[in-house]
Formats: C-alpha cells, sequence, structure tokens
C-alpha cells in the first residue's frame, strides 16, 4: 500500500481540526500546515477595524496558494504534509484534491 503524502484535514470550526491535525502530523512524521497560523502570523496584526470579509477572504485565498506550494514543495522532496485548512466548501474541497491528482500525489481525507 503507497505512502499518503497528503493529509487534508476538514470541518467545521471549533470540531478540534487543528488539535486532530497536529496528532496526525506527529504520528506521519509530516510537516502541519494550518491555515490560522498562516493568517495569524501574516495579517493578524494588520487586520483592519471593522473587518472586511471580502479582503480577509481575498487573504485566505492568498495563503492557500502559498500553503499549496509549500505542501508540493515539501512531498516532492521526500515529506508528508497535513495540510489543516478547514475546506468547509466542497469546492474548495474538490480543487485541492484536483491538484493532488493533477501533480500525482496521494492524498487521504480526514
Amino acid at each position: 500500500m503507497p505512502v499518503t503524502q497528503l493529509h487534508l484535514v476538514f470541518g467545521p470550526q471549533g470540531a478540534g481540526k487543528s488539535t486532530h491535525a497536529r496528532k496526525l502530523a506527529e504520528a506521519e512524521q509530516a510537516v502541519h500546515l494550518a491555515i490560522d497560523d498562516w493568517m495569524g502570523q501574516l495579517f493578524g496584526p494588520d487586520l483592519p477595524q471593522p473587518l472586511d470579509f471580502g479582503g480577509v477572504m481575498e487573504r485566505v485565498a492568498r495563503c492557500e496558494r502559498r500553503i499549496w506550494l509549500t505542501a508540493l514543495a515539501i512531498v516532492r522532496g521526500g515529506g508528508r504534509v497535513v495540510q489543516d485548512l478547514g475546506f468547509m466548501k466542497a469546492a474548495g474541497r474538490g480543487r485541492f484534491l484536483a491538484l493532488a491528482d493533477a501533480h500525482g500525489l496521494s492524498a487521504k481525507w480526514h
């Protein structure tokens, strides 16, 4: 059975995704890439008040693109990745699964 290279964690906010993803990354000796970490570090201190939802979602999309490229580099280097991006919408799940397929990666949903 081939080794899963890319683990994709999805579920609603507050469901324990990040806790599960961190434990999974440790068990799989994988790199944990979480949207919350990226958004908080890159944009948290600079978010305007009141929040502009459109602006926030554009930043999320930028982070997701960068996380994908980082995950791809890790996997191409022989590593494994746990992506903790929420994936609440079917379109987002489909997009990341299509990217994995396009690059010949083994992906598993959690």
